[in-house]
């Protein structure tokens, strides 16, 4: 009823404002009262009807806009809910404190690293609740902040409620209103009081390995990284078995200038400071180049005194380029996600103008584009999910009968506005022989969604048209397209994974390669076919109609 009750108001307003006139008329010109309710005369009903439309529509009208305004706060509720609860659940400690130092919002993880209860700590000062020894001098993060820094990170010593100490990274940040104003800061806490003290057991450990000599050859022999040990004038006295074949099993050939035979430079530095040193390098070995990385340790003798100097050759070639991959996929991926996000961001500014300007036209816009940015997003998310699940395996457990025009035709339905929206034609035709599969149905759903979604984006006007027929014991499923077409240069890589056709499409560029995965599973086989640019695009795929005992493997 809340979401009507201002047009019964406008209704019960205009019947009201009817009974009123007609009573006017009735005790002040003494009309009946069937003629002054029922009968009034042309131009009294017709100022009566009026007056009494006039409430109506009003009630009408401010409802609309009291409806929307709920529905926007509603929505605006859930987020700020959505941000709590992100909020609370970090991994790492956080709190947000004002210009004046007061706590004004902590979570439930820097609750339990401080010691102290939620509700207690707020309004506090912030160096009441957990002290550290950047509190209350120059270089406090919040000083360093309101004197113009954007970001403070440092490491050192907190303070709980109970004195006991722990080891944090903290990272603080500024905390600004919607207009750019500064509020205070937000602070993140990571305690790293355990990897200090493996830190500690660690160099025990080294000190302990230090006693033995024969131990250490023992530990080093059968290691997977090159481990040298010379002698304070440069005499090599132990190689490992790595480090014998990296140096053509030759002990007095150089291996490279970094631990040649003789004292280098770093190697006087380690006498002289009895400090270890760590580079990197890469080195030529026959045809290929190795990235190594390079350790050198001092070994005291009981004295305290460098003996020896232990060397440590680890090659970090394979890493590297996991690095690499891996920050090309974050990087990739983080920018495609921020698109529809920021798309979204400015779907809500343009909806919140719209309801300010009572403009519904504009509100009703902006749900458009916000949904369509929530349908990438979550189509590209799902796809990043659905691509590393696909491929970490797993047996076919949910197999059953499936309609490929069925599936087909609920895809339609979820693009029909963009196909409206670009005037693309969209046909089926499957063959009742060809129309029942034996498969996974999100798998099926998942592999059509993406070539006709892909299709869909690479065609500005034109059409799209599904075929399906049996040949033997296979469907061959047909996507075609009369969209922009492939560069022959581009056809090898369109089953990469994050591989993007054009830069100017959103997209993380996994589509097609989660088809392939899905292909093989079954067993398939999948292909794109194109005469060149502008010539349109065709993706075939072959899939078995029955279920295989092949899938279970």
């Amino acid at each position: 009823m809340k979401k009507y009750y201002l047009i019964f108001l406008g209704v019960g307003l205009a019947i009201l404002s009817w009974i009123v006139e007609a009573a006017m008329h009735y005790f002040l010109f003494l009309e009946t009262l069937v003629q002054a309710v029922i009968f009034p005369g042309f131009h009294e009903g017709w100022m009566r009807g009026l007056i009494a439309l006039l409430f109506i529509v009003f009630g009408v009208y401010t409802q609309f806009i009291v409806n929307q305004r709920r529905e926007s706060e509603e929505n605006l509720e859930l987020a700020y809910a959505e941000l709590n609860q992100i909020f609370d659940t970090a991994a790492d400690g956080m709190r947000v404190v004002d210009k004046n130092f007061n706590v004004i919002k902590i979570n439930e993880t820097l609750s339990v690293m401080s010691g102290i209860n939620k509700a207690e700590a707020m309004g506090k000062k912030c160096f009441e609740t957990f002290r550290g020894e950047a509190c209350e001098t120059d270089i406090c993060p919040l000083v360093r902040i309101l004197r113009g820094e954007e970001r403070v990170e440092y490491e050192g010593e907190k303070e709980r409620v109970d004195g006991k100490k722990i080891h944090c990274i903290v990272t603080a940040t500024p905390f600004r209103d919607l207009d750019g104003n500064l509020i205070g800061i937000v602070e993140d806490y990571r305690d790293i009081t355990d990897r200090n003290q493996a830190e500690i057991a660690l160099k025990k450990s080294e000190e302990e390995l230090r006693s033995s000599e024969s131990k250490l050859k023992a530990l080093i022999e059968y290691s997977p990284d090159a481990i040298i040990m010379k002698n304070i004038k440069g005499k090599y006295v132990f190689l490992n078995k790595v480090a014998l074949d990296l140096i053509g099993a030759k002990k007095d050939e150089d291996l490279f200038p970094q631990i040649s035979k003789g004292i280098s430079i770093s190697d006087e530095e380690i006498i002289r400071t009895k400090n270890s040193i760590v580079t990197q390098e890469t080195v030529k070995l026959g045809k290929n180049e190795v990235d190594f990385e390079i350790s050198k340790y001092p070994v005291l003798d009981s004295k305290g005194e460098v003996s020896y100097i232990c060397i440590v050759c680890r090659d970090i070639s394979e890493n590297k380029k996991i690095e690499r991959i891996k920050d090309n996929l974050i990087r990739d991926v983080s920018h495609e996600l921020k698109t529809p996000i920021a798309i979204a961001q400015m779907a809500y500014e343009m909806s919140e103008r719209g309801i300010k300007a009572k403009n519904v036209e504009q509100v009703h816009k902006a749900q458009i584009i916000a949904m369509e940015s929530i349908r990438r997003l979550r189509q590209d998310v799902d796809n990043i999910l659905d691509l590393f699940a696909l491929r970490e395996g797993g047996k076919l457990t949910d197999v059953r009968e499936i309609s490929l025009g069925e599936v087909t035709k609920e895809i339609k339905e979820e693009l029909n506005y963009l196909l409206d929206r670009k005037e693309i034609k969209f046909s089926i035709n499957i063959a009742s022989e060809a129309d029942k599969i034996f498969a996974i149905e999100k798998d099926i759903k998942t592999l059509l969604f993406n070539i006709i979604d892909n299709a869909v984006k690479f065609t500005d006007k034109g059409s799209i048209s599904v075929f399906a027929k049996a040949v033997g014991s296979k469907v061959l499923l047909r996507v075609k397209d009369t969209g922009c077409g492939i560069a022959r240069q581009g056809r090898t890589k369109l089953f990469d994974a994050f591989y993007q056709r054009h830069a100017a499409v959103s997209g993380t560029g996994v589509g097609l390669a989660i088809c392939r995965e899905i292909v093989r599973r079954y067993k398939g086989k999948i292909r794109v076919v194109s005469a060149g640019v502008g010539q349109g695009t065709v993706v075939l795929v072959s899939l078995p109609f029955k279920r295989s005992a092949r899938y279970e493997e």
